[in-house]
């Protein structure tokens, strides 16, 4: 836990807070390396308190237990419950700044709304 820590308190991530909405990447195990959901949920909380934008979990293959330390059934009831409580999408400070690419459109501002 004190490597994941030390990554979220970058100085980068404190940058990149000023300009973007930053989630986090959380690992959650391979097959060479499981990944106990205790240990995922100290993650999420650690996100969670430094009050970034959010999560998102690699791999599939152990995000529902068939190769992680826990049966699929209490996997999936742990992360239940580690997201029982309905959020609101983060209020970006970058919101009404035109996003360019190819999904642009003419008069396309970006809200958060989409």
């Amino acid at each position: 836990m004190p490597d994941f820590r030390g990554e979220l308190s970058q100085p980068a991530v404190k940058v990149a807070r000023r300009k973007i909405p930053v989630a986090v990447g959380i690992t959650s195990g391979t097959l060479k390396t499981p990944v106990a959901m205790a240990q995922i949920a100290s993650q999420v909380q650690e996100v969670r308190d430094r009050g970034l934008d959010g999560v998102s979990f690699f791999y599939w293959e152990s995000l529902w237990g068939y190769i992680a330390p826990e049966s699929p059934r209490e996997r999936r009831r742990a992360f239940q419950e580690l997201f029982s409580s309905k959020t609101t999408l983060p209020q970006s400070s970058n919101a009404g700044i035109k996003k360019p690419g190819i999904w642009e459109k003419p008069g396309f501002w970006a809200t958060g709304d989409y």
